[in-house]
């Protein structure tokens, strides 16, 4: 499903989110839908690039709310890039750096409100391969960490412990600032495994699912 206009969406989830106080850096709604597709496949969740860990708290207060027993696995530098976009955007060494430390909201927080969210900090191609992730199962994945080397990388290692039936959704195809992102969706569609599920033209995310 291609949408380009407000009018196609089809988005009819609602979760109150008023006790989880760090704000989610994307629009939620798409993500909702998608994530409640995946609520009865098999494995955990993981989000790559998880900022201030918003968007992690949210899916795991979805599953608290469901009573589903899956966790939430938030990975993010917590420092920001560290190196500048290879594709010749704009980011450069230090844009996000205001989270440093922001592992440690994020287990304060989902401690209180008694959610499942692991937070792991690290450049993602590294902590990917750790012991404990490469053996995870997953059942829904958001990526969201702009260049091109990063999505790449960390689509093909989520990819090898994805369900068959699971989602991986992507972040910022199609924005300017982001060249990077519409060139790994590139990359991995050309691989012929995966399909566009859905592909939010306003709020330039998309998801994908194996092909049928």
């Amino acid at each position: 499903m291609i949408i380009t206009e407000d009018t196609q969406r089809p988005y009819d989830v609602d979760y109150d989110f008023s006790d989880i106080t760090i704000k989610a850096e994307t629009w939620m709604p798409a993500i909702q839908y998608m994530f409640k597709k995946t609520l009865d496949v098999p494995g955990h969740v993981i989000e790559v690039g998880c900022y201030k860990g918003g968007v992690a708290l949210r899916l795991a207060k979805i599953l608290k709310e469901e009573e589903i027993s899956k966790r939430v696995y938030a990975l993010d530098t917590f420092e920001g890039f560290v190196f500048d976009d290879p594709s010749g955007g704009p980011m450069k060494v230090g844009a996000y750096s205001d989270i440093e430390g922001g592992e440690y909201d994020i287990i304060q927080l989902s401690g209180k409100l008694g959610l499942d969210v692991e937070p792991w900090a690290g450049d993602c191609r590294e902590t990917l391969k750790s012991a404990t992730l490469r053996n995870k199962k997953y059942s829904f994945a958001w990526i969201d960490v702009d260049f091109n080397c990063l999505i790449t990388e960390a689509f093909f290692d989520i990819e090898k412990n994805m369900h068959k039936d699971g989602i991986i959704g992507i972040d910022d195809i199609g924005r300017p600032e982001c060249p990077g992102a519409e060139l790994a969706l590139h990359n991995i569609l050309k691989e012929g495994k995966w399909e566009i599920a859905l592909f939010d033209k306003l709020s330039l995310q998309v998801f994908l699912r194996r092909k049928r």
